[in-house]
């Protein structure tokens, strides 16, 4: 009966521990948007700080975490302060690069790649089809590869840019 209640013990600390740094991960980046937030409402920064980026160049790169608000570009945290539109299509974006939020992001990857318990395995799975002579090749093989948590839990959407050796195995169907 002791060991019962000693295993569940030791088992509510593990899962504690393992998703109490994710809970004040989500604390530190909603405190710190609040506070850019606040900046940009108020007016409170430096016209240095501004960047401008001009969309068509930089479209490829940028992923959207709120829509018109806030994206990531080169691995920083920007938030917009105005977008450009002409004929309702976006131009340029005047955005101030949010160093505190790409602090905590990377503090927190740094954290949990470090804990053996968050390792995870995943599996790539890639689809070619090749046209040779009038006949259609379909290739597909998988690759198994080692990561740990990184942030894809942190937000709900995002996409994962992987340079992955190529495969050792190929099936054709």
């Amino acid at each position: 009966m002791k060991q019962k209640y000693l295993s569940i013990f030791f088992l509510f600390i593990f899962v504690t521990s393992l998703f109490s740094s994710y809970l004040y991960f989500v604390f530190l980046q909603y405190k710190v948007k609040g506070e850019i937030e606040q900046v940009i409402k108020n007016k409170t920064f430096s016209f240095k700080e501004i960047k401008l980026f001009i969309y068509n160049d930089v479209k490829k790169d940028i992923y959207w975490y709120e829509p018109n608000h806030e994206f990531s570009y080169q691995n920083k945290m920007f938030d917009v302060v105005y977008i450009e539109k002409k004929d309702n299509v976006l131009t340029n974006i005047y955005a101030i690069e949010d160093k505190k939020e790409t602090n905590v992001i990377f503090d927190f990857l740094k954290t949990t790649n470090n804990c053996s318990s968050l390792k995870f395995f995943n599996y790539f799975i890639y689809h070619f089809i090749l046209e040779l002579n009038d006949k259609i090749y379909f290739y597909h093989f998988t690759v198994l590869s080692k990561f740990y948590l990184n942030i894809t839990f942190l937000y709900k959407n995002i996409s994962l840019k992987l340079i992955v050796p190529p495969p050792k195995v190929l099936t054709v169907f």
